[in-house]
């Protein structure tokens, strides 16, 4: 470490010697009180417009007014029927894009078990089940929040009860879980013979 006299204050001050030509200051605050009465370099140019041929030029007069980007090689022009044929309107079907006409169409490969839930029918069940609920679980009495429409009697056993509203009840997630028959609970499986 070498000492070196600040050039504020007139105080020592130790400094690495790769520092030494550079340091001038022993702390901020003698810099800063340096730096008193300076005016910054970006006050020169308050007031100053750019050049002619730098400044924007607003309107008609800016070369690529009225024109596409050069880089496009071609004037887009947006008519009624271009934007009828590029915007989506909302809530209109698309039956030219439904089933096997869909450029992702894989043959039909849904199950049958996730074609039933997405179902319009059992979204209906499962509202009309709600509100006969009044969104209210069944088991401890909590209104609202995450709710599940659950079967009494299971999905995947009784397909013909599956939109049965008598057979739904509403429970909240933590209640659900709790249940006999949560994520195939009780549905028999078969037990690998023992080896002796």
């Amino acid at each position: 470490m070498l000492t070196k006299v600040c050039d504020s204050c007139g105080n020592n001050f130790q400094v690495s010697s790769w520092r030494f030509s550079i340091a001038k200051y022993c702390s901020y605050a003698c810099y800063g009180i340096s730096c008193r009465g300076i005016i910054p370099k970006s006050a020169f140019k308050k007031g100053q417009r750019p050049s002619p041929k730098t400044e924007f030029k607003k309107g008609s007069q800016h070369r690529y007014f009225g024109k596409s980007s050069p880089a496009l090689g071609k004037h887009w022009k947006w008519t009624p029927e271009s934007i009828k044929k590029y915007v989506r309107q909302r809530g209109i079907p698309r039956l030219n894009m439904r089933g096997s006409k869909h450029p992702n169409w894989q043959g039909g490969i849904t199950s049958d078990n996730k074609r039933a839930r997405n179902a319009l029918e059992y979204k209906l069940w499962r509202e009309s089940v709600f509100k006969r609920d009044d969104f209210t679980c069944q088991f401890c009495g909590v209104r609202g929040g995450y709710l599940h429409a659950d079967h009494i009697k299971p999905f995947a056993q009784y397909p013909e009860l599956r939109l049965s509203i008598d057979n739904g009840r509403t429970l909240c997630a933590p209640c659900h879980r709790k249940t006999d028959t949560f994520s195939g609970r009780n549905q028999t499986r078969q037990k690998k013979p023992v080896k002796s």
